[in-house]
């Protein structure tokens, strides 16, 4: 169980470490429930379950407005934006916001393609995307490609 701000939040089976948004007024964490799914519980509310929530570099955005990080259902994996599913890809994550929140970038990969995807911020998960060439690998030259998504980003 979580306490944030003398609030005891609901029990769970296992918790994982605290992110907090950048002002320090939010909170989100890991939690197992009892199906042993997990999701991402944030300012004490409980968000969809999932097979796993991919460890990501930053889950909120630089103003503390907005929530993203990467979740596999089954086969399928998701860039999760404010309780918003992306389309279901391959494989998706390394989540980066640009440097006012107004702008994220994530990658993804689908039907062997790997791509750098971003939008404006928007309801929609997804605004445009670009087929990039790396390695067999989903982090062959990811750092390359967060530094430059963050960059542009705003």
């Amino acid at each position: 169980m979580a306490v944030v701000d003398g609030v005891a939040g609901a029990p769970y089976s296992r918790l994982g470490i605290p992110h907090f948004s950048p002002d320090g007024k939010r909170v989100a964490y890991v939690a197992e429930l009892p199906d042993r799914s997990v999701t991402i519980v944030t300012d004490g509310v409980q968000g969809k379950p999932y097979t796993a929530i991919l460890p990501t570099d930053s889950v909120f955005s630089p103003d503390g407005s907005h929530i993203a990080y990467g979740a596999k259902r089954d086969s399928k994996t998701y860039v999760v934006m404010d309780g918003v599913e992306s389309k279901a890809y391959e494989d998706a994550g390394f989540v980066v916001w640009g440097k006012n929140g107004a702008r994220w970038a994530y990658v993804t990969a689908l039907n062997g393609l790997r791509q750098v995807c971003w939008t404006a911020w928007s309801r929609r998960c997804i605004s445009a995307c670009r087929t990039i060439r790396c390695g067999s690998a989903m982090t062959a030259g990811t750092s390359g490609m967060r530094r430059n998504a963050a960059m542009r980003g705003g």
